[in-house]
C-alpha cells in the first residue's frame, strides 16, 4: 500500500522533529492528497521528515535535500520491514548517562528525584511513586548536575535550573564540573550557569574558577532560562528590608 501525505501534515511532523519556531519543511508540491498517517508508519514518517529538516529551527524556505522527492518519500514507505518500523536515530553517546543507567536509574526522572532528595526541594513536584523507592546513588553532585543537562536528554528549563542549583552545592569542584561538561558536550549550558552565578555571587570564587576551566564557547542566552530563574528574590533577609537575591542551591548538606 502506498501512502501519500499532505504537505501540511509533513510540515507539522517536521516542525516537531526540528523544534524550531520558524521551521518549515519544504517538499515538492506534487503529491496526490490522500488521508491519513497510520500508526504503523509514524516512526518512519518522522524519521524521513527529519531528513528534510536542517535541524536548527531556521530552515524556512529551504528546498528539499538533494535526492529526495515526494515520489521517493512514497516508495520509502513501501514495503516496510519490522526493522524499518522500529528504527530510531542513533543516540548521542554519553559516558555519564551510561554510568547512571548501570546504577539502575531510569532517565531522566530518577535524576530529578535524586536532585530533590539531595536538597533541591525548591523544585520539588508531584511525580509518580517510584517502585522500588530511590535510594542514595554513588554519583557526585557534579555528575548529577551534568547528567541533568546532557544533550541526549533534551533538557528543558527545569533540568537546567536543577543543574544550576546542584552546581552551587558546596562540595562541587570546578575542575570536575568543567571536565564533565566538556565530556558530555554541554559546556555552553554550564558556562551560561557560571556567568549567571558570577553575576549574582561575585564574591564566590567558584564561579570564576569554573569559567576559567571551561572552553570559551559562544553562548546563545536566548535558549536558556533567564538569569533571575536561578535565584530567590526576597524583600526581607535576616531582618533587613530591601530586594535581596540568593542563589538557589540545595537547602541542606548533601551526601554524594
Amino acid at each position: 500500500m502506498d501512502v501519500f501525505l499532505k504537505n501540511e501534515t509533513l510540515v507539522n511532523i517536521g516542525r516537531n522533529v526540528c523544534r524550531g519556531p520558524a521551521c518549515q519543511i519544504c517538499f515538492v508540491d506534487k503529491s496526490p492528497e490522500k488521508a491519513g498517517i497510520f500508526d504503523t508508519l509514524f516512526r518512519r514518517v518522522t524519521a524521513l521528515a527529519a531528513q528534510f529538516c536542517l535541524g536548527n529551527g531556521n530552515c524556512q524556505g529551504q528546498p528539499p535535500r538533494k535526492g529526495f522527492t515526494n515520489r521517493e518519500f512514497k516508495v520509502n514507505l513501501h514495503p516496510m520491514s519490522l526493522a524499518t518500523q522500529t528504527a530510531q536515530p542513533p543516540a548521542i553517546a554519553s559516558l555519564l548517562l551510561d554510568k547512571a543507567r548501570r546504577l539502575g536509574l531510569s532517565l531522566p526522572l530518577d535524576l530529578e528525584r535524586l536532585a530533590v532528595m539531595r536538597g533541591c526541594d525548591y523544585y520539588g513536584r508531584d511525580l509518580d511513586p517510584r517502585v522500588p523507592p530511590l535510594g542514595e546513588v554513588p554519583l557526585s553532585n557534579a555528575e548529577l548536575a551534568i547528567a541533568l543537562i546532557a544533550p541526549s536528554l533534551s533538557p528543558a528549563a527545569r533540568e537546567i535550573r536543577l543543574a544550576a542549583a546542584l552546581l552551587g552545592a558546596r562540595d562541587v569542584q570546578a575542575d570536575e564540573a568543567a571536565v564533565l561538561a566538556v565530556q558530555e558536550n554541554c559546556a555552553e549550558t554550564v558556562r551560561h550557569i557560571a556567568l549567571c552565578g558570577r553575576c549574582f555571587e561575585p564574591e564566590n570564587s567558584f564561579w570564576q574558577t569554573l569559567l576559567d576551566r571551561l572552553p570559551d564557547v559562544e553562548i546563545d542566552a536566548g535558549k536558556f532560562p533567564h538569569p533571575t530563574r536561578f535565584v530567590e528574590m526576597t524583600g526581607i533577609d535576616r531582618g533587613k528590608v530591601g530586594v535581596f537575591t540568593r542563589w538557589i542551591r540545595p537547602r541542606r548538606p548533601v551526601a554524594a
